[in-house]
């Protein structure tokens, strides 16, 4: 009986969190071969380098987890943003196609911040309305996807998530946990709402969208929350978790060290109000408070 070939899966940002956890999670499988680009090996705004990698790796899958995500820095320079967040994604759609990869599958990583209106939850369907620099690049990096694929015959699967947390780098997760073990004040914010998401876990829906062949479009990936929650409450979840966790040893954390604070006061650059994503189209995830749990207990020594 011959043996099946695997798939070649390219992932560019490879170096980055999601990117790391994408290639553990598919490397795991005897399905994929995976073949990781990180921001030093290729610039995704270089559309002849784009185009020279996929004409040689010729991928059956290409994951994009490449992005300028921070917010203030996107607003600093927001050509450089629109040029990795907006251009960048367009590129490797047109890239496809040209290098005569059109049955090949695009993934692409975005946002909950391409919302930033009055609703309390989003869905799929629902006009995005950014209000920062990096919002705004999200964007129009989702529209040049869908103009680039238009007609094209390419399945791209746009993901839009929030508040990534991995043990490959550090989060707003860590300096709680960090500031708690330490006995120091942190200043989280009150009036703010999205969903924490485990990173390791958006990793392994995107593999069973793959292996499902969903419908192409776009699709809220997110821990589950019945409607979202603030940094503060995720901070008090974490306070919880740590002090069930190290009941045994007798060790405490305090809630005192966990300081109330609004956007206003924490930062420079406008972020909206309440970016919860509602997924429609795909099985839930697990709560969030489940997923947080794992991930402490993996990862923290109490």
């Amino acid at each position: 009986m011959k043996k099946k070939q695997k798939k070649k899966v390219l992932i560019f940002g490879a170096g980055g969190m999601l990117g790391k956890e994408c290639k553990r999670q598919l490397s795991n499988s005897a399905m994929w071969y995976v073949i990781g680009l990180s921001e030093r090996d290729i610039d995704i705004t270089n559309y002849d380098s784009l185009f020279c990698a996929i004409k040689k790796i010729r991928p059956d899958v290409v994951i994009n987890c490449a992005a300028l995500i921070n917010i203030d820095d996107c607003e600093k320079d927001p050509l450089r943003a629109w040029m990795v967040n907006a251009i960048g994604p367009g590129y490797i759609v047109r890239a496809l196609k040209e290098a005569g990869r059109r049955r090949t599958v695009f993934v692409h990583i975005s946002t909950s911040d391409v919302f930033g209106g009055r609703k309390p939850r989003w869905k799929e369907k629902n006009i995005p309305s950014p209000v920062n620099a990096y919002g705004w690049s999200k964007l129009y990096g989702e529209k040049n996807i869908e103009h680039e694929a238009r007609g094209s015959g390419i399945r791209y699967y746009i993901i839009r998530t929030s508040w990534l947390y991995s043990e490959y780098r550090p989060t707003f997760i860590d300096l709680v946990i960090s500031a708690l073990r330490k006995k120091k004040q942190i200043p989280l914010v009150t009036d703010q709402r999205s969903v924490p998401t485990s990173a390791r876990e958006l990793a392994a829906e995107i593999e069973k969208i793959l292996l499902n062949r969903n419908k192409p479009g776009i699709y809220h990936v997110i821990n589950h929350s019945t409607g979202g929650v603030s940094k503060y409450q995720i901070g008090t979840e974490i306070l919880r978790i740590m002090n069930a966790s190290s009941h045994s040893s007798g060790r405490r954390f305090s809630r005192y060290y966990l300081t109330k604070s609004s956007k206003k006061d924490m930062f420079k650059v406008a972020r909206p109000a309440s970016p919860v994503l509602i997924n429609t189209k795909l099985p839930q995830m697990r709560d969030w408070r489940s997923s947080l749990g794992e991930y402490i207990r993996r990862h923290v020594k109490s």
